[in-house]
């Protein structure tokens, strides 16, 4: 989908969302349809209002903001389309007892999986959906359903082909932002006990619970330490334990009583269940994406609900409510989507909620860094890489190795002139940030800079050759380092060393007047008169 785009459009970001938008379109229709054909052979009464109100509560719900303005949301929007045309199919092949629609049926939904792999939970709605809204036998349903089960079969081994079956390698699983499961503890991270693992998990799925009823408040990022963990005795993990055992109970209780409301709460515990860490690590505690196919789900169980509150004389009543509440998700939507206008309008509304989160904590300080190097004001530049240090700063609490904060933070301080927290903060980012070579190139500026103020500043040659000689060691490229050593070398009378690097810096960068005057001065010390003359002569000429 993406690489069809981008053939056709670029990286023209119009495009990218106007498909998000309409695909968004189809799958809520899509919503509609499969709602009115589950529920037309159960109930009589009300079912194309009760299909009709559901979907349009689907399709206004703010949790869903993310997959539609976020580029990125694409998988989950065609994982969705694909995985409902796949029932739809399901039950076309169950009411004309045409095998054809049940291989139509397999192949969509392995599209479905392609795109993202928790559509692969609707390899087992589908048998229930035709259990509980075909009335099927469930051995009859099964059998129906092995095309299914085949593409859902194919897809996990295609996927185990690709990228292993799951296993996080040594360094991803030490990493707080691929593994939320780990504590800071004596200088090293270390797995958490199961306890608060369960109550991390719980208080997760406490949260998500507040996130379906209220849809408020809302952030695009729940990476570490979003979710507090604090074992299985804190308010929100008892609150997650009693919503989870009432899920699981009332949706076993109504699947063997047949009841349709259990067959949308099965739907939305299988379909979160591929997200919720507990079958498998996802990398992350949580996030709102994970709602949108789970939150089909939920809107299935109210549609199943409705018609009996659609009876006269309620049903102004009920149509009045669900009027309010499609104004307030409306509102509340319309609002959201105004975060999502630029990352820096993202990240800074953002960490109103997520405080506690490293990664939009060092979201929000790289924002302002990025504002401070493209400034051409010396103390506007000062000022906001200022501003960038408390977000800095509480990244690097909540994760002591992030190696990117550190990395942003090391720049923020050359920026504000404080080489030595620059240089120490730059030795960090290179052992711990992914990006070696980058870092590798920060710290050598890093030592680069603190030899100059060393030199000028402290008056401490010696100890600006030190800098700059370690600087040097990681840079050898660099001609402005080769330059300061040799001035170093000059001041300390050692004129054969100050020669050297001059000629380094030259012959780095040969257009710059100032290395190529330098040099002929260097020559006049060395006793060189008539290479002192030739390049101050070139100099004049460059200038």
């Amino acid at each position: 989908m993406f690489a069809l785009i981008h053939q056709a459009f670029g990286q023209a970001p119009f495009p990218y969302h106007a498909v998000a938008v309409l695909l968004y379109a189809l799958t809520c229709i899509g919503v509609f349809y499969v709602f009115r054909n589950l529920l037309q052979m159960r109930l009589e009464h009300n079912v194309s209002t009760a299909a009709l109100l559901s979907a349009v509560v689907f399709t206004v719900l703010p949790v869903h903001t993310e997959v539609v303005a976020n580029i990125k949301g694409l998988d989950e929007t065609v994982a969705l389309g694909c995985s409902i045309l796949a029932l739809l199919l399901a039950l076309r092949a169950t009411d004309s007892g045409k095998y054809i629609w049940s291989v139509l049926a397999a192949v969509t939904l392995f599209f479905a999986c392609l795109s993202k792999e928790n559509a692969v939970a609707f390899a087992v709605i589908i048998p229930v959906a035709l259990i509980v809204f075909r009335r099927m036998a469930a051995r009859k349903a099964l059998v129906a359903s092995v095309p299914l089960f085949i593409a859902a079969g194919v897809y996990v081994l295609l996927r185990s082909s690709v990228i292993g079956a799951g296993e996080s390698s040594s360094a991803q699983a030490q990493e707080l932002m691929n593994n939320p499961f780990l504590f800071y503890v004596n200088g090293a991270w270390q797995p958490m006990q199961l306890v608060d693992r369960i109550g991390l998990l719980l208080s997760s799925f406490a949260r998500y619970t507040q996130l379906i009823i209220a849809q408020y408040p809302l952030t695009h990022d729940y990476y570490p330490a979003t979710i507090q963990a604090h074992g299985i005795g804190n308010p929100s993990a008892i609150a997650g334990f009693f919503v989870a055992m009432l899920l699981l109970g009332s949706t076993a209780w109504g699947l063997r009583l047949s009841k349709p409301w259990a067959a949308g709460l099965f739907g939305f515990l299988a379909s979160f269940g591929i997200v919720s860490n507990v079958i498998f690590p996802i990398g992350t505690i949580m996030g709102e994406r994970f709602l949108f196919m789970p939150s089909f789900g939920i809107a299935l169980s109210v549609a199943t609900a409705l018609p009996a509150l659609l009876q006269k004389p309620s049903k102004s009543m009920w149509l009045s409510l669900f009027g309010a509440v499609v104004a307030m998700y409306t509102v509340l939507t319309v609002s959201r989507n105004g975060a999502w206008k630029d990352n820096e309008t993202l990240f800074f509304t953002d960490i109103a909620v997520s405080r506690t989160s490293a990664k939009l904590n060092s979201a929000c300080g790289g924002e302002l860094l990025t504002r401070a190097l493209a400034s051409k004001d010396q103390d506007s530049t000062e000022l906001l890489a200022s501003q960038a240090f408390p977000f800095l700063d509480a990244a690097i609490v909540i994760h002591p190795t992030y190696g990117v904060a550190f990395y942003n933070r090391a720049t923020c301080n050359i920026l504000v002139k404080n080489y030595r927290q620059a240089v120490e903060d730059a030795r960090v980012a290179l052992r711990f940030n992914g990006d070696v070579k980058a870092s590798t190139i920060l710290l050598a500026r890093a030592l680069r800079d603190r030899g100059k103020y060393e030199g000028e500043t402290d008056r401490n040659a010696e100890l600006a050759i030190t800098s700059l000689l370690e600087s040097w060691q990681l840079n050898t490229t660099d001609a402005k380092t080769a330059h300061l050593l040799g001035i170093g070398y000059g001041i300390l009378g050692k004129h054969t060393e100050s020669l050297s690097w001059f000629s380094r810096a030259v012959d780095i960068a040969p257009q710059d007047a100032q290395y190529v005057f330098d040099l002929g001065t260097a020559y006049y010390y060395n006793g060189n008169k008539a290479k002192r003359d030739e390049y101050h002569k070139r100099a004049q000429e460059l200038r």
